[in-house]
């Protein structure tokens, strides 16, 4: 993105050889640190991240019909109307205003100069629309266009001299986004000084593997406790999923080290789980799971392999019985078939508890 709004930069505005050629240096500069970051990163990268691979996802007109959620988050649909029509409106008032008086026409080079935020806002907002959304493992891609393209076509839509109206309709804006998602603020923070008083039972350097058993639809992103990730930053040792896995990291974990099989069990499918198995890998499982009524079974079904150490909010931490692999292990086989997962045992004690 950086390359390509100075890229335009230097078309648009160097007029001879020597200024276009100076123009171009940092562009050539990202291009080339691109294909080296390409280039290396291919060595390192780790057999989870291949197994993710390249993908392009959805087709521009299903990306359309996800805009919403993609510029506004899971707010549910009349939260995400609200939020797009206050927007819709301040963007067009506001643009009316920009473009009143007489219309001029410009050359090419002139014009792109000077519509030039809304020429990169459409730029960006046509690759979201045919990026691909998965790179050798990096996901999400596509997204990454959207802040941008709306930057710039607020920058594009802006008024010369607003008036109290459209500063009123803008300045409502943030307003708007924090009372319809104020309720979760107020649950994020619980969570996080929940999870301030799991950490003190935590000890140094374990192997501790987060899980969401909160059910929930299938989805584009894995069911995994960001907030979890706290646990490696203050605790060290490392974690099922955490971004030691991968290469562009300052920090990460030699391919031969990666625990690959568990994190490509788990991500889509937190119930995979397996007791048996998982806790002679994992010293502590960490999980967060809405469902009160839930958890008693899942804290059963755990046994013998796991106990519980301590609950805080939604979270429960348990300790394996069993006796663990060194931090270092090499990645294991995967389960075998005659193993229970997570998913059965509960189904089973629930079909126990039916008169």
């Amino acid at each position: 993105m950086f390359a390509a709004i100075l890229a335009l930069w230097a078309m648009v505005r160097a007029r001879r050889a020597a200024a276009l050629l100076s123009c171009s240096v940092p562009v050539v500069a990202v291009a080339a640190l691109v294909v080296l970051q390409w280039r290396v990163s291919e060595r390192l990268l780790g057999t989870n991240m291949q197994r993710i691979g390249s993908d392009f996802g959805d087709d521009p007109l299903t990306r359309m019909a996800m805009l919403p959620g993609a510029l506004f988050g899971g707010l549910g649909a009349a939260r995400q109307w609200i939020l797009g029509i206050l927007c819709l409106t301040a963007l067009v008032g506001s643009a009316v205003a920009h473009g009143r008086g007489r219309v001029r026409r410009f050359p090419l080079r002139v014009a792109l100069w000077r519509y030039r935020y809304a020429v990169l806002g459409l730029v960006f907002f046509l690759l979201f629309l045919v990026f691909p959304m998965s790179v050798r493992g990096t996901t999400l891609l596509a997204h990454r266009f959207l802040p941008i393209a709306c930057a710039c076509v607020v920058v594009a839509c802006a008024a010369p001299s607003p008036d109290l109206l459209r500063t009123g309709l803008f300045a409502l804006i943030p307003v708007a986004v924090v009372a319809v998602q104020i309720q979760t603020y107020i649950r994020t923070d619980r969570d996080h000084r929940s999870l301030d008083k799991i950490l003190a039972y935590l000890p140094m350097n374990k192997a501790v593997a987060q899980l969401d058993l909160t059910p929930m639809r299938p989805g584009r992103v894995a069911p995994v406790p960001g907030p979890a990730g706290r646990v490696l930053a203050e605790r060290g040792g490392r974690m099922l999923f955490a971004f030691t896995d991968m290469p562009p990291n300052p920090v990460y974990l030699r391919s031969d080290s990666q625990w690959i099989e568990p994190m490509l069990r788990l991500a889509p499918s937190p119930y995979a789980f397996v007791p048996e198995h998982d806790g002679t890998r994992f010293s502590y499982l960490l999980t967060l799971n809405r469902r009160a009524n839930l958890r008693p079974l899942v804290r059963k079904a755990l046994e013998p392999e796991f106990v519980l150490v301590t609950a805080h909010g939604d979270w429960d931490l348990y300790r394996s019985t069993l006796v663990t692999v060194p931090l270092d292990a090499p990645n294991g086989p995967p389960p075998s078939a005659a193993r229970d997962v997570l998913a059965t045992r509960v189904k089973r004690i629930r079909l126990e508890m039916r008169p």
